[in-house]
């Protein structure tokens, strides 16, 4: 018998239980809470030198510059704050757009074009509220996701998603999978709209933001600049920052068009670096906002 795998099945359950009880509470009580348990975390993780506080402080001395160890240490603590209400604000994040928690700036961005829609964004601030701004402008959209092995998890987070852009009113929910892109390629025929981060993942490797490593023009971004030429969509970024506790802002920049007499490489290569230091701008300016912070190996 493995109690191992009992135990973490026994956690996972708790977890959702806490998650369903949240649903209930004030969502300032909510976040409070995720931000105690996420300080609690990190001057546990600091005291005991866990790995991954090792890697935060490498990665703040590398990216922000800063030599005192103590300002990387409040930083951290800053982080896993953050990262611990991102947490218990899941089942309540729906409700913040309704009780005025979320900002949207730049909205004029969104009717430039009738054209398709491809929106691209990071893992910043509480990047769900993305799915609220879709709906308040009715910009029916196919969202790819990460089917992560946590079956409880996961089904809290597709409950935030659902209850904000339901399937039922047009929008579309793609697991990554082999067939993923034959399912996305069918919804953009259609016309549809896409949104894609572009902070992924790959085999425990951040591909973007860049960070001056090495990485070829691959992975998510690539994929979604030859999909907006194939399919005449307009590339428009945005992203989510915190403004406060429980509080957000979402910032939609203006459209980056692809130019017709640029070939199609350099072009993709252009637009894969816009998009890359936009990203990078958008981390680093409140860097323990960035959901990759811990994972973000620069040596890879």
């Amino acid at each position: 018998m493995n109690y191992n795998v009992i135990g973490k099945k026994i956690y996972y359950k708790g977890e959702f239980a806490v998650a369903s009880f949240l649903a209930y509470l004030p969502i300032t009580w909510a976040s409070a809470l995720g931000g105690y348990l996420g300080r609690r975390k990190a001057r546990k993780g600091i005291q005991k030198q866990r790995k991954w506080v090792t890697r935060l402080h490498h990665n703040l001395q590398q990216l922000e510059g800063i030599n005192q160890h103590a300002a990387r240490e409040k930083i951290i603590i800053k982080h896993l704050e953050h990262m611990g209400r991102i947490s218990t604000e899941y089942p309540v994040v729906h409700r913040m757009a309704n009780e005025g928690r979320l900002t949207i700036e730049g909205a004029h961005h969104l009717s430039h074009s009738d054209r398709p829609k491809l929106i691209i964004s990071a893992h910043t601030g509480h990047w769900e509220l993305l799915a609220e701004v879709m709906r308040q402008y009715k910009i029916l959209t196919a969202y790819v996701y990460d089917p992560i092995e946590n079956d409880l998890r996961l089904k809290v987070a597709m409950n935030a998603r659902r209850r904000m852009c339901p399937e039922r009113d047009g929008y579309k929910y793609i697991p990554a999978s082999r067939s993923a892109g034959r399912e996305v390629v069918n919804w953009l025929k259609d016309g549809g709209n896409l949104f894609i981060f572009g902070d992924e993942e790959v085999n425990s490797n951040i591909l973007a933001p860049a960070f001056h490593r090495d990485i070829p023009h691959s992975g998510n971004l690539a994929k979604a600049i030859k999909l907006a030429k194939k399919y005449n969509m307009q590339i428009i970024p945005m992203h989510v920052k915190r403004t406060g506790n429980a509080r957000y802002t979402a910032v939609i920049d203006a459209p980056l068009e692809l130019m017709s007499d640029v070939d199609p490489k350099t072009q993709q290569e252009r637009i894969s670096v816009a998009l890359d230091n936009m990203i990078e701008n958008w981390v680093l300016e409140d860097i323990s906002q960035w959901y990759w912070l811990a994972k973000l190996d620069l040596k890879r």
